[in-house]
């Protein structure tokens, strides 16, 4: 009897442990399967909101460019970073760092404004009228050549005053091409070049120790004399 008992407590135990060892292997192959489940839907989720954002930003610059072309068109050139931000209706340091790029990639030249701000001047064709433009079919008439004197010219009894950059061209520099030779920031030379010490703070900036004046009239620097 006793031996009998004892057969019964072994088969019974080995009757448990052949149920219990499928239900642990479906249990460790479920929570797997699981943790692979959530690793592949957080990698999609990550790849989708990124490509959101990517898509975000391209729809920013396009409206950021929209307004700024349409600003410089209006503006005949001029526009500044507050006029940009009320329009697009953006933050002020993207505006800010967006017209630097753009400043850099046209060559623009800066201006400070008298409340001390930077005013971005972008260089336009002059629009051209369609009347302007001669038609192609008109006979141009070729003039008749005349055997006739020429007459002596007189002197100017009033000679006009010309232009001393026009008469006695050299070189000149915009103020971003001016910022490059002296390695500091265009709107760095915005400041000083209203300033009546222009000409010695240049001089001490250029590697040749030129001094250097400004032209309000064409809006260019000129080697001073």
């Amino acid at each position: 009897m006793v031996k009998n008992s004892n057969n019964l407590q072994k088969g019974s135990i080995w009757g448990y442990l052949t149920l219990l060892l499928p239900i642990c292997l479906t249990a460790v192959a479920s929570f797997e399967s699981g943790m692979m489940f959530w690793t592949i839907a957080t990698t999609a989720g990550m790849a989708w909101a990124y490509k959101l954002y990517q898509q975000q930003q391209k729809n920013k610059l396009a409206h950021l460019d929209s307004v700024f072309y349409r600003l410089i068109k209006e503006n005949k050139g001029r526009v500044t970073a507050l006029d940009l931000a009320m329009n697009a209706k953006l933050p002020g340091e993207k505006v800010q760092e967006y017209l630097d790029e753009r400043a850099q990639e046209f060559a623009a030249d800066f201006e400070v404004t008298e409340q001390g701000g930077i005013l971005y001047y972008f260089q336009v064709a002059p629009t051209v009228h369609q009347s302007q433009i001669p038609a192609a079919n008109i006979a141009v008439k070729e003039p008749e050549i005349t055997c006739q004197k020429t007459p002596e010219k007189s002197p100017e009894l009033f000679p006009i005053a010309k232009n001393k950059y026009t008469e006695n061209p050299k070189i000149s520099f915009t103020q971003t091409e001016l910022s490059r030779r002296f390695k500091v920031h265009a709107s760095t030379i915005g400041k000083w070049k209203v300033k009546p010490e222009f000409a010695e703070w240049s001089r001490e900036k250029d590697p040749e120790a030129i001094a250097w004046e400004y032209s309000t009239e064409n809006k260019r620097f000129y080697p001073k004399d």
